[in-house]
């Protein structure tokens, strides 16, 4: 019998808050789509903070074996050519290059950037 009363108890609290929630009434008129202009007398805009669980170790995009180094370099950095992810096979794409490029012997490819 106390079970059930648990569950009542359980299932009206869940759902409290879903029906007493206020609902947004405002109309979409001129007003609400100004651009907001911070006075003096209104406090500064905090800036947003990002935390991250480890440092990166390095900022070397060769020498990067960890996450948090890893999401670092892919924040900063673009490569050249990047692999088209929406592709199944996962073509080439340049990124920072205009095109493929020319290479002149084994080692020498010439890439115009952008």
């Amino acid at each position: 019998m106390k079970k059930k009363y648990y569950v009542i108890l359980l299932i009206i609290l869940l759902f409290i808050p879903a029906f007493s929630s206020p609902i947004n009434t405002e109309q979409n008129d001129s007003k609400s789509n100004d651009i907001k202009v911070l006075t003096n007398d209104e406090p500064p805009l905090k800036p947003f903070i990002y935390g991250a669980g480890n440092n990166p170790t390095t900022i070397d995009p060769i020498d990067c074996w960890d996450t948090p180094t890893r999401d670092l370099i892919d924040q900063v950095c673009e490569g050249l050519f990047a692999y088209n992810l929406s592709d199944p096979i996962l073509p080439l794409i340049p990124m920072l290059a205009e095109d493929f490029g020319v290479w002149h012997t084994i080692t020498e490819l010439s890439v115009k950037i952008r």
